[in-house]
């Protein structure tokens, strides 16, 4: 006998039996020894030794009797212990563990099935216990594992109070004669596990698709442990030229200092964010907007620090163009007023300050008609709008209203913004003052009516001619001598 064969022979269940076959060889023994001493020395005569002998017989079975009963019921108490604690182990574990036999029939199952089904599944059918739609689910697993094969899967259970994604695996148990005589089955519920995998793989393709570049950077090294490609492709270069890269170095030397600073300010509040220049491996630079965010662990000490790059090359364009644009219409005596496609300011220059007495802080982000309050003659706000839409520009004179709620008369040019589809994108408004010019026609036309009333007085006639002997005006008396109409 080798020794594996030897201590699979000496395992728990055969030193049991062999403690029980060993106590009752050694009593059996020592009762044989010592008895058959004891009574030759008692018996008087040959028929009292018989009688002895006799005794000596039932007494030797009714104590080994006894003492084959007390061992098997310790044996058998050392047995109910082991299985106890096995089932405590067992109903201790939060999976389906169970024995079915060759039938298919449950012959122990755990208290994990009660929290599962509500009840135990001893000594129940599969199919009847589980219901067809789960049988049928696995029926086909439990065929392979009672054909002798260990089976492991991965599957979405209908079970009947709902479905569950499972991590099943079954071992079949073979008798002595090799034949498959029942099978153990493990089942865990992993969907909470299948979500939270799910969630990882979502976060894990925003993270990879996002367009904005991330980098995750070890606070120990200041090293780039993580970046996505946008973070890549900004640097023009590969992800794994950038792990592992310092994170300053990824900066131009001028914003080092700045990008210290922010990364002290982000580890002490958790957030900061900055404008800077980076360098890419070829050396260019470019300007770019940074959200940094220090992530941290329960003691309080970062973990990483996260950060979000957008490059932001073309809004340093526009924002130098705007700054030239308004340089340019602070010089420029008209109200120049920017609005988006739903008449919200977006840009009022100093001309506008000073014609409607408004700040531009006032009214940015303010509706133009709230601010205004325009009155456009002979026509409604919706008409001129929609002239605007349609022919791209609108020409008016119309009154408006100042902050201290004086009206002010003003020539307004608006023209409409469109995009490269041809949507209105927004419109902008050139608004010269005329109110001087309109007290000046109005006084003209005053000193005018006056004029013709004191020629339209006068006793004797008059005429006006122009230089090109056409009448200019008559009065009433020269008409009546003429035998004429004014008109």
């Amino acid at each position: 006998m080798n020794k594996s064969r030897f201590l699979a022979f000496m395992n728990s269940s055969n030193l049991g039996s062999m403690k029980i076959a060993g106590i009752y060889l050694l009593v059996g023994a020592l009762w044989i020894l010592f008895s058959d001493m004891v009574v030759e020395r008692i018996a008087p005569n040959p028929s009292a030794l018989t009688t002895i002998s006799i005794y000596k017989g039932w007494g030797f079975i009714i104590v080994t009797a006894l003492l084959l009963y007390w061992l098997i019921q310790r044996h058998t108490a050392e047995l109910r212990e082991d299985d106890e604690r096995l089932h405590l182990i067992t109903d201790a574990i939060p999976a389906l563990i169970s024995y079915l036999d060759s039938n298919r029939i449950y012959r122990f199952s755990n208290r994990a099935f009660e929290d599962w089904f509500g009840s135990r599944a001893d000594g129940k059918n599969m199919d009847e216990f589980l219901g067809q739609a789960v049988y049928q689910t696995v029926a086909g697993y439990v065929d392979e594992v009672m054909r002798g094969k260990r089976v492991h899967y991965q599957a979405e259970i209908p079970y009947s109070n709902g479905a569950r994604f499972v991590d099943a695996t079954y071992i079949p148990d073979r008798g002595s004669n090799g034949i498959v005589k029942g099978y153990f089955s493990l089942v865990q519920d992993i969907t909470e596990r299948r979500q939270e995998e799910a969630e990882v793989r979502r976060w894990a393709d925003a993270f990879e698709h996002c367009a904005h570049g991330i980098a995750i950077g070890d606070p120990d090294t200041n090293r780039i442990v993580v970046c996505n490609s946008a973070f890549a492709a900004l640097h023009k270069a590969r992800n794994e030229d950038i792990v592992g890269s310092s994170m300053l170095s990824l900066y131009a030397p001028t914003d080092h200092a700045l990008v210290r600073e922010s990364v002290i300010r982000s580890d002490q509040i958790g957030h900061a964010q900055l404008e800077a220049n980076m360098i890419r491996r070829d050396g260019s630079n470019f300007p770019v907007q940074v959200d940094l965010v220090s992530v941290r662990g329960d003691d309080g000490d970062p973990l990483y620090r996260v950060a979000t790059i957008q490059e932001i090359s073309q809004r340093k364009k526009d924002e130098q163009e705007i700054a030239y644009q308004a340089n340019v219409l602070a010089q420029v005596n008209d109200a120049v007023i920017a609005s988006d496609e739903n008449f919200i300011i977006k840009s009022w220059n100093a001309a506008a300050e000073r014609t409607y007495g408004w700040e531009t802080q006032e009214v940015l982000g303010q509706s133009s008609e709230k601010i205004l309050q325009t009155e456009v003659p002979g026509n409604t706000r919706k008409e001129a709008i929609q002239h605007i839409v349609e022919a791209g520009e609108y020409f008016a004179e119309v009154t408006q209203v100042r902050k201290d709620g004086s009206h002010v008369d003003v020539e307004a040019h608006t023209v409409s913004m469109r995009d490269e589809a041809g949507r209105v994108t927004g419109y902008i408004s050139v608004n010269r003052e005329i109110s001087e010019r309109k007290r000046a026609e109005s006084a003209a036309l005053e000193s005018e009516a006056r004029y013709q009333r004191v020629l339209d007085s006068m006793m004797e006639g008059c005429q006006i001619i122009d230089f090109e002997w056409r009448y200019v005006y008559i009065n009433e008396v020269a008409a009546e001598q003429g035998k004429c109409k004014r008109d």
